[in-house]
């Protein structure tokens, strides 16, 4: 993984590349925030907390399906293991 919180839109761009398949994925935006805020806790409303947080935007701005399917996208490239119940 490589963190470019400065670059490109609000949150910066991550690039991810799974060990399993070394296939780089770029992750931009409010994505690689709540990319960034999963390696803590997949915990949905710490997520919902952090994410809110590094967008500085209030807990009720962020949409709690849109994390979860972000979380299950990068679960999918095996980028995080686990996922909010």
């Amino acid at each position: 993984m490589v963190d470019r919180p400065e670059d490109g839109e609000h949150g910066g761009t991550l690039y991810l590349a799974p060990v399993r398949t070394g296939e780089i994925h770029v992750v931009t935006g409010a994505a690689a925030v709540v990319a960034r805020a999963s390696l803590v806790s997949t915990d949905l409303p710490e997520l919902r907390d952090r994410t809110a947080d590094a967008l500085q935007v209030t807990t009720q701005e962020v949409d709690d399906e849109v994390l979860v399917e972000v979380l299950d996208d990068l679960q999918r490239l095996g980028a995080v293991v686990g996922r909010p119940v």
